[in-house]
């Protein structure tokens, strides 16, 4: 199975169809070369993170991958994209919706890298496979920054 089945299947599971969609592979790869373009310096990197253009924060979380649960207090509450990898080189699938439901959705699935990022390119917000959240654009770098506090 693969991680976007995985995500899909969950999605169902817990009845949230109405408030989280997979794009389609056209407008995922136009949002993974958007995001690219604004956040990563080297775009064939497979970690986006460890590539970014801007200074970044970062806190380690719970070695059992739970940044997810961070996410609502972190994230502003509004339509956002869902970048998720299986540890692979983009194109990944790209879901839309709000970070409270993708806590909710990450939270029932096996563990994956993930980048949330704003439509409006203002803010991304990663959780690796090193169980560190890396922040960069505002508000959730400090967000970030006052969560470390």
């Amino acid at each position: 199975m693969t991680i976007a089945d995985e995500i899909t299947s969950t999605i169902c599971e817990l009845g949230l169809e109405s408030s989280v969609r997979l794009l389609p592979p056209a407008e995922a790869e136009r949002n993974i070369y958007m995001v690219q373009e604004r956040f990563v310096a080297e775009p064939t990197a497979r970690w986006w993170w460890d590539s970014l253009r801007k200074d970044l924060s970062f806190v380690t979380t719970d070695p059992i991958h739970q940044g997810y649960r961070y996410l609502p207090s972190l994230c502003p509450d509004m339509e956002t994209w869902l970048f998720a990898s299986d540890d692979e080189f983009a194109p990944w699938p790209v879901f839309s919706g709000n970070p409270s439901v993708f806590s909710a959705i990450i939270a029932e699935c096996r563990y994956f890298e993930y980048a949330i990022a704003s439509p409006s390119l203002d803010w991304i917000i990663f959780d690796n496979h090193h169980s560190i959240l890396i922040a960069t654009g505002e508000p959730v770098a400090s967000r970030l920054q006052q969560f470390l506090g």
